[in-house]
């Protein structure tokens, strides 16, 4: 059997806050592995733990137990300084805010990456930043500032600063959550587009069914565990058993 190469991984993982009695089990022995050019979704009620998985994978939270990797990296056996240069290498973030820089125009956001490296990006680098501004319809937009964009428009450089460092995964933390329909939807066949056009893999958390029906794979995590994995579902499918989930809590 050929193996899966997995781009990004959580084997067992659990993540406890607190001890003794005032102890929290925020995830509960998890497993996670997103494989190359996979877009996963990760949903699940109010306080379930999918945006503590999404930090413990990037590196942002330490993990109680288990185990996490990041393009074949084990991140227990990593110092600060070193997951903090894998995290600038091989992750990229999008957020509900776009968390762009006001005084910046958008060429300098997307090549920020670089600059907080302490270096400027290289002829190749910054081709493939101008590639993506014509790729993600920014190209016209290249010296306005932040604040003479749109939401959508805003969220466009957003994901073009997490693909311009070539990383082996974005997490995307509620991405159109402060966007209208028409925005979201934008941003949601964009990210879609990455993954067919360029095999970027993507690990996106939601509480929009709707949003997680453009992921290959949807994960729902009930109080701190994975509860189900549903492929190709649609929207309608996706809102059922989320009803379901939170009318049985």
């Amino acid at each position: 059997m050929k193996q899966v190469p997995y781009v990004a991984s959580a084997r067992e993982i659990s993540k406890i806050y607190g001890s003794g009695d005032t102890a929290v089990e925020a995830l509960r022995s998890v497993t996670l592995e997103v494989a190359a050019g996979e877009f996963v979704a990760v949903m699940g009620p109010s306080g379930s733990g999918k945006s503590t998985l999404m930090n413990c994978m990037a590196g942002l939270d330490a993990i109680s137990s288990g185990e996490v990797t990041i393009a074949n990296q084990n991140l227990d056996f990593t110092n600060d300084r070193q997951l903090t240069e894998l995290r600038r290498e091989q992750v990229g973030f999008v957020f509900q805010s776009s968390n762009l820089v006001p005084t910046l125009n958008i060429t300098e956001n997307i090549e920020l990456p670089f600059l907080l490296a302490g270096r400027r990006p290289s002829a190749e680098e910054r081709a493939w930043g101008h590639q993506l501004q014509r790729m993600l319809g920014l190209e016209q937009r290249a010296h306005h500032r932040p604040a003479e964009l749109s939401g959508g428009q805003r969220q466009r450089v957003a994901i073009a600063r997490a693909l311009v460092t070539r990383p082996a995964v974005v997490f995307a933390d509620e991405p159109t959550g402060s966007l209208d329909s028409g925005s979201s939807r934008e941003v949601l066949e964009l990210l879609r587009q990455m993954t067919d056009t360029l095999a970027q893999s993507i690990v996106m958390v939601t509480h929009n069914p709707s949003a997680a029906s453009y992921a290959d794979r949807i994960i729902v995590i009930v109080d701190g565990r994975v509860t189900h994995q549903l492929s190709g579902a649609g929207a309608e499918e996706i809102s059922g058993l989320m009803l379901t989930l939170e009318e049985s809590r």
